[in-house]
């Protein structure tokens, strides 16, 4: 009779923690060294990711990326020391940051150019919020302060619970205009359950952003025109324990037809479609791939290493040498410039002392 009732509350306790919803608090959040690979795709073959509910089964197996790429996550002391000033201020606790996450660059306006931009976030047993974000433009470094905390997610995550929060930034760009932000984001912990990705299947509660932004333009250059612009996002999130980062992000944009973008944890695949193990080899990217004139590698270590970094040409000839150093474990950046090679399809190759790996670039 006894070992009866023992088995039966085993039972139960096996039944219920399969169906119990994951709790996720700071201990979930993204750790300084951590390096993770997405795949990005704009088609969601027809998924409704709107469905949620309490022990809810999300399968988003059939999706396909159409690129991918490397996020690490770095400390804020590693950032350049004008951004530091800002986020590593202890006599400003409001925007003293714990983790900086690097971003490519950005230079999709004609004469406007941002580099070296990290995105500085301030994690606490109570939430995980942005509170800024650093970058050079045109050689010129700006930190920018929001003036209250972009709240990403308050602690701990479970079903139903919900929050708030709203802030703002503007930027004065020299002899062009200024850039103002207004954000309310929106908070809704709306369903757990089991999702299934095209890496793997986690137990994963659903966060649903809604962000109301305004935005203010003004062109100085342009006999002082500018506008405004309302517009809304929403963010689907599915947040497992220990993956620092959502297993797969869905962002809609509204005012743009519904546009949907998804994200998600994944495997490296080879141009072939591969799925290949990383092993101890540095993550590694190149932005932006076409360059034109600038670019910068991204990597990041296990452990320090003896580094080579060299462009080749199609014949094999070592064309440029960027690097030949050592360097420490963690996040690393290189710039280079491009102005020196002709047109065409070229190969950067990094190798240390115990791997050694090869990537396409093209110059335009």
């Amino acid at each position: 009779m006894k070992k009866a009732i023992y088995i039966s509350a085993i039972l139960v306790v096996i039944v219920f923690s399969s169906f119990s919803q994951p709790v996720i608090d700071q201990n979930d959040m993204p750790n300084i060294g951590d390096t993770v690979r997405i795949s990005t795709t704009l088609n969601v073959n027809g998924i409704d990711y709107t469905l949620t509910g309490q022990n809810y089964s999300w399968d988003f197996s059939s999706l396909n990326y159409i690129q991918q790429r490397v996020d690490t996550f770095a400390s804020v002391t590693s950032t350049p020391f004008a951004y530091q000033l800002y986020f590593n201020n202890p006599f400003d606790q409001t925007h003293k940051a714990t983790i900086a996450q690097p971003q490519p660059d950005m230079d999709q306006m004609v004469n406007i150019k941002f580099t070296d931009v990290f995105y500085f976030f301030k994690e606490t047993s109570a939430s995980f919020s942005q509170v800024g974000f650093g970058a050079t433009l045109n050689s010129l470094p700006m930190s920018i302060k929001y003036d209250n905390p972009d709240v990403w997610y308050k602690f701990p995550l479970t079903q139903g619970s919900t929050d708030s929060s709203t802030f703002s930034y503007n930027i004065q760009i020299p002899s062009l205009g200024y850039y103002g932000e207004t954000k309310k984001r929106v908070n809704l912990v709306d369903g757990y359950g089991t999702i299934i990705t095209p890496l793997d299947t986690f137990q994963a509660v659903r966060v649903l952003s809604t962000c109301y932004i305004h935005d203010t333009v003004y062109i100085d250059t342009l006999l002082g025109f500018g506008f405004v612009n309302d517009r809304i996002e929403k963010e689907y999130k599915w947040l497992a324990d220990d993956k620092g980062i959502p297993v797969l992000k869905v962002t809609q944009r509204l005012d743009i037809g519904g546009s949907a973008t998804v994200e998600y944890l994944d495997k490296y695949i080879n141009p072939a479609g591969i799925i290949q193990h990383e092993n101890a080899i540095p993550s590694f990217s190149i932005y932006p791939n076409p360059a034109n004139e600038n670019a910068s590698v991204y990597f990041s270590l296990n452990e320090a290493s003896d580094i080579k970094l060299d462009i080749f040409d199609l014949t094999g000839r070592n064309v440029k040498p960027i690097a030949r150093k050592e360097f420490p474990e963690g996040y690393h950046s290189l710039p280079f410039t491009t102005r020196d090679l002709q047109k065409g399809i070229y190969f950067i190759r990094i190798s240390g002392c115990n791997f050694s790996k090869t990537f396409k670039l093209q110059v335009i």
